[in-house]
Parts: C-alpha cells; sequence; structure tokens
C-alpha cells in the first residue's frame, strides 16, 4: 500500500481559519476576539496547570485535536499524524523566543502562539509545494520519488518557482533569483529543504524580532525596514479582517434568502394545495355516485361511452 501524502494545503487552511477568524481592532499588536483565546485557554489548561504560556506538549496536542477535527487528518495513518506532529515541533521551537517577553524560555506566551500559527501557515505551504511526505525528528524531510524515499533538496529552479509565495509573505527579494540563490546555497547549487525553510519563514517573521542597536540609544540599521514590513504586516491583516467581515455578511445574507425563498416555497405550496382542493369533486358538483360524466373520442359511437353502474 502507498505511504499516504499529508494534506498540508488543508492543514494550513484551517490554521489560517483560526486565526483571521480572531482579528481584533489591533491588529499589529496580536490581539484577538474569540477563538485564538479560546484555543489559548484550552490548550494552557490541558495539564490543569493554567499557567499563562504553552508547553511544547500542550501546543502540539491542542492543535492535533483541533486538526483532526477539521481535516482529514482524523482518518489519517501513525505516519501522517507523526509528521505533523514534527511539524508543529518545529514551529514551536521556531517562535518560542520569537517576541521578547517576561515568560519562560521554553513556553510560548499569547503572542508568539500568534506568530507560531502564522509560521505553521506558511509552513505548510512550503511542505505542500515541495511534496514532503515525511518529517521525523533529527532527519531531514523527506519525498518519494519512483517508490523509495530521498531527502528533499531545494535548486535554483525550485527557488525561483516559490519566490512568488515567499515575496507574498513579505520578504524582500532583490536581484536576479539564480544570484540570489547562488548567494543563499553558499555557490552549492543546492541546499536542504529544512535550511531553505528555516531562512524563508524567519524572513517572512523578521519584523517581530527584537530591534538590535549598535550602541546604547542608536537604532539598528534594520529598524527602518523592519518598522516598514510591520506597517505592511499591520495592513495585510486589516485587509484580510476587512475580507473575513464581508466573508460573515455575505453567510447572514445568503441565510436570509435562504429563509425568504423557502417562506415563498411554503407559501407557493399552500396555494397549490388550497386550488386543488377547490377543485375537487365535492367542490364542483360531482354526480352522488362520485363518477365524472364520460366524454366520448371526437368521431366515436354512441355507444363508447360508458355507463357507469346506477348512473342512467
Amino acid at each position: 500500500m502507498p505511504q499516504e501524502v499529508p494534506a498540508w494545503k488543508d492543514y494550513g487552511r484551517t490554521i489560517k481559519t483560526i486565526r483571521k477568524s480572531t482579528l481584533g481592532k489591533k491588529s499589529s499588536s496580536f490581539e484577538s476576539m474569540s477563538e485564538l483565546d479560546e484555543l489559548f485557554a484550552g490548550f494552557d489548561g490541558a495539564d490543569k496547570t493554567g499557567k499563562g504560556t504553552l508547553s511544547l506538549g500542550e501546543v502540539t496536542k491542542g492543535l492535533i485535536v483541533e486538526l483532526k477535527d477539521r481535516t482529514r487528518l482524523k482518518n489519517s495513518d501513525n505516519l501522517v499524524v507523526e509528521s505533523v506532529e514534527e511539524a508543529i515541533r518545529r514551529g514551536f521551537h521556531a517562535t518560542k523566543n520569537l517576541i521578547p517577553g517576561d515568560g519562560r524560555a521554553d513556553q510560548l506566551e499569547h503572542d508568539e502562539f500568534r506568530a507560531m500559527l502564522i509560521y505553521m501557515e506558511r509552513f505548510f505551504e512550503l511542505l505542500q509545494f515541495f511534496k514532503v511526505v515525511e518529517l521525523e525528528k533529527g532527519k531531514p524531510a523527506s519525498t518519494k520519488s519512483g517508490g523509495d524515499e530521498r531527502p528533499v533538496f531545494v535548486y535554483d529552479k525550485e527557488f525561483a518557482q516559490c519566490l512568488p509565495m515567499i515575496k507574498a509573505w513579505g520578504v524582500s527579494i532583490t536581484g536576479r533569483p539564480n544570484d540570489v540563490f547562488a548567494e543563499l546555497s553558499k555557490g552549492a547549487g543546492k541546499m536542504g529543504f529544512d535550511a531553505f525553510a528555516h531562512w524563508a519563514l524567519q524572513a517572512s517573521l523578521d519584523f517581530l524580532a527584537p530591534e538590535e542597536s549598535t550602541s546604547p540609544g542608536e537604532p539598528s540599521p534594520d529598524a527602518e525596514k523592519r518598522k516598514a514590513r510591520a506597517m505592511k504586516y499591520k495592513k495585510e491583516m486589516e485587509k484580510e479582517e476587512k475580507e473575513a467581515q464581508l466573508e460573515r455578511e455575505a453567510k447572514q445574507k445568503m441565510a436570509q434568502d435562504m429563509e425568504e425563498l423557502a417562506a415563498k416555497s411554503a407559501a407557493a405550496l399552500q396555494s397549490s394545495r388550497d386550488a386543488l382542493k377547490a377543485r375537487s369533486p365535492s367542490s364542483r358538483g360531482a354526480s352522488p355516485t362520485g363518477y365524472y360524466l364520460p366524454v366520448a373520442e371526437v368521431g366515436a359511437s354512441p355507444s363508447s361511452l360508458a355507463k357507469p353502474p346506477g348512473l342512467w
């Protein structure tokens, strides 16, 4: 039996739905309205401690439950589930210290959890793009070719193909793709998927990283770039919130239209029933026997008229 391929795109879409449905007015500071807060609180209470931060175990267990409830992961085999768990582990470690805070270094705070969801969306996109079949701790991502599994490598051609997706995340890339990849791969002409994914995802979330100063009181040379990316991200979040609101309104309008259509259909059906009832024999003066007077066909002899018993 061929090995099942994880539905990375489906998982990413679900994670994005969770995040988009919780955008608040101050989306640039990761404030949410409902679902993300509820999930964070639910995950945090999984071990009955409720510390206000999430451990790797809490995040993994919580997200796996959500994905099983909402995606085909529910009916997937153990290899797929373990690969998704490994993807979550990598996302957790990549974002646990991304945003400055007073929490524990091995735990996710609320803002970091939101950042992790963004990371996971994009990570799942990359896994889908490069057709990754399996993830395992301590081993490179693998795909399948000719029935055999092999490590996933990124070459200049694949790099150029996935550039539009990476740029859509807000990563600024200038120059010819081949030249950029040559510098990124240090002239090797290829690089492992894991190293490439780490670079792309960290670059896409660079605006969340703390600003570094060359000396006390002196802004970092990259501070303005990071600020610009943060503003761009804010606009993207506001756009997503507007789209989500329009989607909710469209669904409400559709529900109202369906209710009105159902009401009109019910009224039309009742009208038809009333009309049929008005045309029934009892309301049209039918003969006492309940028979209608027969009508002869054109050109038929009088004898062709049937005589209902007892009528004449």
